[in-house]
């Protein structure tokens, strides 16, 4: 039994040491033939790296093997970088750029300007007017059944009361009260008509908004060249393991 794991013992350790011989050739390959590269340029969080037209990097740092690369920097809202670098063991690798705003970034900008103005002829102005309206309409006709029941009231009380002060003013406050409700009346029908038309009008327009004009594209926040693959790779550095999964 003894000599049962002994034997165990002893595959164990030559494994653990094949692993280990393994582990550091590959970590001595790998700080022979790659490099950390830096690139520094003013962004917000919105870029992407694309090294030798394949791997697409999303952050400003990442190990590359020693040698020339072709780079590609996209930068929202920018153009497009394109250059060719060198990449020298146990060098800082700095690479500084300066980005140029892109003319589609302009376009976009302008035709989301012309987007939103018609937005207001389309949609706003029949919108603020049929709420003026409607809200008008709304306060002539709760004022017109105050002044209703006013009128019912005058008359009951003209009825029911012996106050000879109220009956010999109650024709000319009928007739003025009656005069006042009359014109309420006519205020109230005619904005009544107005929210009708304000109303058809905002619906056509709101209609006619959605099939007429598109929101434009908005190409500041589209990289040309990402693919998604959903690739796991694999990358062994000095400063240690690094596990990226591309989506």
């Amino acid at each position: 039994m003894k000599f049962f794991y002994q034997n165990i013992f002893s595959c164990l350790y030559k494994i653990a040491f094949i692993a280990f011989f393994i582990f550091n050739n590959f970590a001595s390959f790998s700080q022979t033939d790659s490099s950390m590269a830096h690139f520094a340029f003013r962004n917000e969080d919105k870029y992407e790296i694309r090294v030798d037209d394949k791997k697409v990097y999303t952050t400003n740092q990442f190990n590359l093997s020693n040698g020339k690369h072709t780079i590609e920097i996209w930068n929202a809202g920018f153009e497009v970088i394109h250059d060719t670098i060198i990449v020298v063991k146990e060098a800082t690798n700095l690479f500084r750029y300066e980005f140029t705003i892109s003319p589609d970034y302009f376009n976009y900008k302008k035709e989301l300007q012309n987007f939103k103005l018609h937005k207001i002829d389309y949609i706003i102005a029949p919108s603020i007017l049929t709420f003026s309206t409607v809200f008008t309409t709304i306060f002539y006709y709760a004022k017109g059944r105050k002044q209703y029941n006013n009128l019912v009231l005058l008359k009951e009380n003209f009825y029911t009361s012996s106050d000879p002060y109220l009956l010999s003013a109650f024709d000319d406050d009928f007739k003025l009260m009656d005069k006042e409700y009359t014109k309420t009346r006519r205020f109230y029908y005619g904005f009544l008509g107005a929210s009708v038309l304000s109303s058809t009008w905002a619906f056509f327009g709101i209609r006619g908004y959605k099939l007429k004009f598109k929101r434009p594209t908005n190409t500041y926040f589209e990289s040309p060249f990402t693919k998604k693959n959903y690739a796991l790779t694999f990358d062994l550095s000095p400063s240690g393991f690094q596990l990226t999964l591309d989506l």
